[in-house]
């Protein structure tokens, strides 16, 4: 668990990844006002009806887990450090891949963050890797 005061960086990230899970649960409940809107007005959904509640409930599971791991950087556990470090080496060569140069640059920075003695020290890593 983090020792003392919560780093900025660290304050910054965790506030940010905090900020992205509400944005993702809202995306999720718009979805589902949307699905239902159009499924209202036109039976687009006729052959997947259940396809798109799974895609919903996927959305707003993954905004639940991001702001667990959001507060989780914030209090130090050593599990939200791991979590974003494989995050952010999973989605490094997707942002190359897709040709978004903004997402690549951001998982970079985020990545060289996690990599920090003191960020590492701070989560409590046995054996830091430092650079």
């Amino acid at each position: 668990m983090g020792n003392g005061k919560v780093p900025d960086g660290i304050a910054f990230m965790s506030t940010l990844t905090i900020i992205i899970g509400i944005a993702i649960i809202g995306l999720g409940v718009f979805a589902t006002y949307f699905m239902n809107l159009i499924r209202s007005i036109a039976d687009i959904f006729w052959a997947f009806p259940t396809l798109s509640q799974y895609v919903v409930v996927l959305i707003i599971a993954f905004g639940i887990v991001t702001i667990v791991v959001g507060a989780g950087l914030y209090t130090g556990r050593k599990w939200a450090w791991y979590l974003i470090f494989l995050g952010t080496c999973i989605f490094i060569p997707i942002g190359v891949g897709t040709l978004n140069p903004i997402a690549t640059f951001v998982d970079i920075v985020i990545l060289a963050y996690s990599l920090r003695l003191t960020t590492q020290l701070y989560y409590g890593i046995e054996f830091p890797v430092w650079w």
